[in-house]
């Protein structure tokens, strides 16, 4: 870690101080000064176009979770948000080994006592491999080859990807575990849930934060048993929604009234 570059840190919003190592409002963030990701993560911290941070955060605060797992946790700007809880396991899974270190040394300044694994989740617990993207690391991804095997190719990276069920049961969970997850991950969102549905019935809750976009380009059959809900406009407020197919998620978004960006 000491060739690492110098450390990206957000700048101040009107009326602040500068973000610090020290500052648990905003601590720093280690970031690959050649990731056009992170520099633009480092550039939009704090200020209103913040991504899904807002949603992440009314989720922590709104409920006694025993397990936060962040699925394709970066640079780790999400896990910042976590409030230290007795007792909660905070588990952050990234498989992209270039921004890894920048991951570790930023929880671990901030204090984050969080389990890193190099672990993609997917449908199922198998050797995988990672389509790396230097410029924008948020779009690296999980590829295979025609035959479901990994892929050989330049850029590719081979990794361990693991179903959820896989995992909750290494974790411990049981029925009395409120487990929140947030889906910035590498494979689809619909492949995560196919891979943890044998287990999500035997915990007491859990919850998905996911990018809208990702889940237009999915199937709705995958959320049958779970309730939707989206972010309303102003509020923020978890508002139920129960689209049909894809056409009716479409136009209820595109009424205006909620944010189009996540849900849960």
């Amino acid at each position: 870690l000491q060739s690492l570059p110098p450390v990206g840190q957000a700048p101040a919003a009107p009326g602040q101080q500068a973000a610090s190592g020290n500052d648990r409002r905003l601590p720093t963030i280690h970031v690959d000064p050649a990731d056009n990701y992170g520099r633009d993560l480092v550039q939009r911290r704090g200020s209103a176009d913040d991504g899904a941070l807002p949603f992440w955060s009314g989720l922590l605060s709104g409920q006694d979770w025993t397990c936060v797992i962040d699925a394709g946790a970066g640079y780790g700007d999400f896990l910042l948000a976590v409030p230290p809880r007795a007792g909660m396991k905070i588990i952050a899974l990234e498989p992209n080994p270039i921004i890894r270190p920048y991951l570790k040394r930023t929880l671990a300044e901030a204090g984050i006592p969080a389990e890193i694994a190099p672990l993609a989740l997917s449908d199922r617990t198998k050797d995988a491999s990672l389509q790396i993207d230097r410029q924008w690391s948020g779009a690296s991804h999980l590829v295979e080859a025609e035959d479901g095997g990994p892929v050989r190719a330049p850029g590719v990276t081979p990794v361990k990807a693991v179903a959820l069920s896989h995992l909750l049961a290494e974790i411990g969970t049981d029925s009395s575990s409120r487990v929140l997850v947030r889906i910035g991950a590498e494979a689809g969102w619909d492949a995560i849930l196919r891979g943890g549905r044998d287990a999500v019935t035997k915990l007491g809750e859990i919850a998905f934060l996911i990018d809208l976009p990702r889940l237009l380009d999915g199937s709705l059959e995958t959320l049958d048993g779970f309730t939707f809900r989206l972010f309303e406009l102003g509020s923020n407020r978890q508002i139920p929604a129960s689209p049909q197919n894809m056409e009716e998620l479409r136009a209820i978004l595109g009424c205006g009234a909620f944010h189009e960006g996540y849900a849960l």
